[in-house]
C-alpha cells in the first residue's frame, strides 16, 4: 500500500526526471544550433555547401596561416607549420610536431599541398590543401557533416585550437 509520503517521493522523482530530460534536450539542441550557426556563417550564399571561395574567407578569418608564418614572409615552410602545430598543443613554439599534421591529413600532406614544389606553402596552397582534406567525398564543396570535422579540429584544444 502506497503512503502519501511514498507517493510524494514518487511524484518528486518523476518531476526531477522530467526536468533533467528537458534540460539535456535543450543542451543538445543548443549545441546543434551553434554548429548550424557556424556552418551558416561560412555558407555565405546559403546553398547548404561551403565552396572553396567561402572556405578561404571563413578559414582565413581564423588566422591559422598568419599565426604559423613565424617570419611573416607570406609562405609557410614545413618547419613553420610543424612549429605552429606544436605551439597549439604545448603553448610553445619551440619544437615541431609533424605527427599532428600527419595524423589528420596523411604523411605527405605538406608536399602534396605544395602545388608548385618550391618547398613552401602560400596561403592559397595551404587553404586549398586543408579544404581538400575536409572535403572527404571530393565533391568540391564541404557539406555540413564534413564541416563537423572542422568544428572538432578548431578551438578548445582541437587540432588548430583557434
Amino acid at each position: 500500500m502506497e503512503t502519501s509520503e511514498t507517493k510524494g517521493e514518487t511524484e518528486m522523482t518523476s518531476k526531477f526526471t522530467t526536468v533533467a530530460a528537458a534540460t539535456l534536450i535543450m543542451a543538445f539542441g543548443a549545441g546543434s544550433a551553434l554548429a548550424q550557426d557556424a556552418y551558416a556563417d561560412w555558407d555565405q550564399n546559403s546553398d547548404k555547401t561551403i565552396n572553396s571561395t567561402e572556405w578561404n574567407t571563413g578559414w582565413g578569418q581564423n588566422g591559422v596561416f598568419d599565426r604559423f608564418d613565424g617570419n611573416n614572409d607570406d609562405v609557410l615552410s614545413e618547419d613553420e607549420l610543424n612549429t605552429g602545430l606544436a605551439g597549439q598543443s604545448t603553448g610553445s613554439t619551440s619544437t615541431g610536431d609533424a605527427s599532428r599534421l600527419e595524423t589528420r591529413f596523411g604523411d605527405d600532406a605538406y608536399s602534396n599541398w605544395d602545388a608548385n614544389d618550391d618547398g613552401n606553402l602560400t596561403e592559397d596552397e595551404f587553404n586549398t590543401g586543408v579544404f581538400s582534406a575536409y572535403d572527404r567525398d571530393g565533391s568540391g564543396s564541404i557539406e555540413e557533416p564534413e564541416f563537423g570535422d572542422v568544428g572538432d579540429d578548431m578551438g578548445d584544444g582541437g587540432f588548430w585550437d583557434v
